[in-house]
């Protein structure tokens, strides 16, 4: 048994091993660096919210009445849920008599995402009232000042966040044309921090990534590079503009790597960090310690992989804490599931819908998962040890989702959130998952509707741990003339390794 037992373990190992990356100066920064985004729990995480939550004062601020609210969306990020959070949202909410003084779009603005940060009872309750007070800011196609696109397109933000992450058709297409008639020749608007907001707002309104305004924004970006990585507003490359810009990229939903136009390092996740004190604490710039409270949340909120707003207020009024996953904050099999691409990335598409996103949530970024547990590494694909869950997230009103493991249909769900739990018998092997999601016709009958569902839970029911389910794929092909397939597909690759079975 010892001896079986040392073979495994040297066979593991050495597949392990193979799957990393060579180490080469191309990648070494890749080596050197965690991999984008930062789970929650990364110590580079930890200390920053640490040094945030050292800061906190009495009434429960922190840094101040404007940056607590960053710091709030900061929290949020992590899906923290400790006293210091709840302390903070106390003082945002008494705050409100303060702000009443204010008549600065922005002022309010931030302050509404500070709030939702924390979406709670207390936090809807407030929905109406802060719902109104926005509005007073809008007139003449825009929000706030006619010159400033600053309040536009944090109007943008906020009205995605109390508005259940829709905006009303007609709005969104004026402040659309609000912001695109100030783009300039250079593809920006006129600084880094502004054309990341533009692309981040224009992203929610219905601009795809590939349009000539957006493309235009990202090559402005790209000539304000620095060599560190950074990215240069104000004369230097600083933590605020780095920031904002990998938040408007990650809009994108393409994978950090292919935000980085340097084929050399250092990269805008390599000047973040070095901008890292060993307090916790993010300085403005390498040689200044601008405002360190701000500074942090801004590169907290980028480092976990996040755009905004960072959280919206659901339209039910279950208590929840920080971003849509619910789970998150779950122990056991509950892993980081909130990385980037938990980000708010439903955009408002021209029939006043939201247009669906739908993908592979996790496993995705490289590392290896062991029974469901992350560990950063650096390997040629994700690596999968064990019992591992496929989660998928999407935004679309779905009826089923099917997933297939190397061409075969291995898990059908029907009920979000949509996940499967994969454990093979075989050792090694290399797999393919495929996800499809599906919508019942619109034309079907109550009746036929309700027999499809019924019919494909028995399946589910029958075929349970089979590996081929060969029941559930008679049903899905039996009714496939019911069901609408459209976009909803995604693809992973991984390796898989049971050290169990040999």
């Amino acid at each position: 048994m010892q001896k079986n037992n040392l073979i495994i373990l040297i066979i593991v190992s050495s597949f392990i091993f193979l799957s990393f990356e060579p180490f080469t100066e191309g990648n070494a920064s890749s080596m050197n660096n965690p991999t984008f985004p930062l789970p929650k729990d990364h110590p580079i995480i930890n200390s920053a919210i640490s040094y945030l939550k050292n800061q906190q004062q009495s009434d429960g601020s922190i840094g101040g009445l404007s940056i607590s609210s960053w710091v709030a969306m900061a929290f949020a990020s992590v899906n923290d849920t400790s006293p210091s959070f709840d302390h903070l949202t106390d003082y945002l909410l008494s705050s409100i008599e303060l702000l009443n003084e204010s008549e600065k779009a922005t002022d309010w603005q931030r302050h509404i995402l500070g709030l939702a940060a924390r979406n709670n009872s207390r936090i809807q309750q407030k929905k109406p009232f802060l719902t109104e007070k926005l509005w007073s800011f809008y007139s003449n196609n825009q929000f706030g000042e006619e010159n400033n696109i600053y309040d536009d397109c944090f109007g943008v933000f906020s009205l995605a966040c109390l508005k259940n992450n829709t905006i009303n058709q007609t709005v969104g297409t004026k402040i659309k044309q609000t912001i695109l008639e100030k783009q300039e020749d250079n593809g920006g608007w006129n600084d880094v921090d502004t054309t990341a907001l533009a692309i981040m707002a224009l992203r929610i309104i219905g601009i795809t990534e590939d349009s000539d305004a957006i493309q235009s924004a990202v090559d402005f970006l790209k000539d304000q590079q620095d060599d560190n990585g950074g990215f240069t507003s104000w004369g230097a490359p600083n933590t605020a503009s780095t920031a904002w810009a990998i938040s408007a990229l990650t809009t994108l939903n393409t994978s950090m790597n292919e935000f980085i136009w340097n084929t050399s390092h250092p990269t805008a996740l390599d000047c973040l960090l070095n901008m890292q004190k060993s307090d916790g604490s993010f300085k403005y710039t390498e040689s200044s310690h601008l405002n360190p409270e701000w500074m942090t949340a801004y590169a907290i909120i980028a480092l976990r992989g996040k755009s905004f707003p960072v959280t919206i207020l659901f339209s039910d009024e279950k208590e929840t804490h920080g971003s849509s996953d619910q789970n998150d904050s779950k122990e056991g099999t509950e892993k980081d599931e909130d990385d980037k691409t938990e980000q708010i990335d439903s955009f408002q598409n021209n029939t006043n819908q939201n247009q669906p996103y739908f993908y592979v949530h996790s496993p995705r970024i490289t590392g290896i998962y062991i029974n469901d547990r992350f560990i950063h590494l650096s390997t040629k694909k994700p690596l999968l040890i064990g019992s591992n869950t496929f989660i998928i997230h999407t935004n679309a009103t779905l009826d089923m989702v099917v997933f297939s493991i190397n061409n075969q249909v291995y898990h059908i769900d029907n009920s979000h959130p949509y996940r499967c739990t994969y454990q093979a018998d075989k050792f090694v092997q290399h797999l393919h998952l495929y996800v499809h999601g599906y919508k019942i016709r619109s034309n079907l009958t109550e009746q036929q509707s309700n027999e499809w569902i019924v019919q494909i839970k028995q399946a589910k029911q029958q075929s349970k741990n089979c590996y081929y389910n060969s029941t559930l794929l008679k049903k899905l092909n039996d009714f496939n003339q019911w069901l609408i397939l459209e976009q909803y597909t995604d693809h992973q690759s991984y390796w898989y390794v049971n050290p169990l079975k040999t």
